[in-house]
């Protein structure tokens, strides 16, 4: 799970205050560019690097039938393109709204939590904030330190 968040946090989100290197030469080994695959499954690995099988119905298997876009130019939530373009290789394509809501660690958040919509599973979506409190998705985030996911359910 810790790998395939990762991999999907690089292909999907930037690294706010990195400058990395020409994106053409950072992903030559892929073979071409990104707006030739449709979703993230296609996207081959690196020479030397092969895909973990994932079974049918665990997030891994789902995340790589997420479409992307064609356009793999970032976008801001305004509607501009964003300065760095060299951050990325592919742009999901999922609505991100118009106002400024949704960054780095949110974005995998996000996904998760589609993930579990997804497989009607509306019971597992819960976020430890950094002081280690759940956050709930129970008609609305529920956060309270006190209440384990199972006491959280009956609410």
């Amino acid at each position: 799970m810790k790998i395939i968040s990762c991999v999907v946090f690089s292909i999907l989100t930037i690294n706010c205050n990195r400058n990395t290197s020409n994106k053409d030469q950072q992903f030559t080994s892929l073979g071409g560019a990104s707006s030739s695959y449709k979703t993230i499954g296609e996207i081959p690995t690196r020479q030397g690097y092969k895909r973990i099988i994932e079974e049918r119905n665990f997030f891994g298997a789902w995340l790589r039938k997420i479409n992307l876009k064609k356009d793999e130019r970032i976008y801001l939530f305004n509607g501009k393109l964003r300065d760095d373009q060299s951050t990325h290789f592919a742009v999901l394509d999922i609505p991100v709204g118009d106002k400024d809501l949704q960054q780095c660690a949110d974005a995998i958040m996000r996904l998760r939590a589609e993930y579990f919509l997804n497989q009607d599973n509306i019971d597992s979506i819960c976020f430890k904030a950094t002081d280690g409190t759940d956050c709930l998705l129970q008609s609305g985030w529920r956060v309270n330190a006190t209440f384990k996911r199972s006491q959280a359910r009956s609410l």
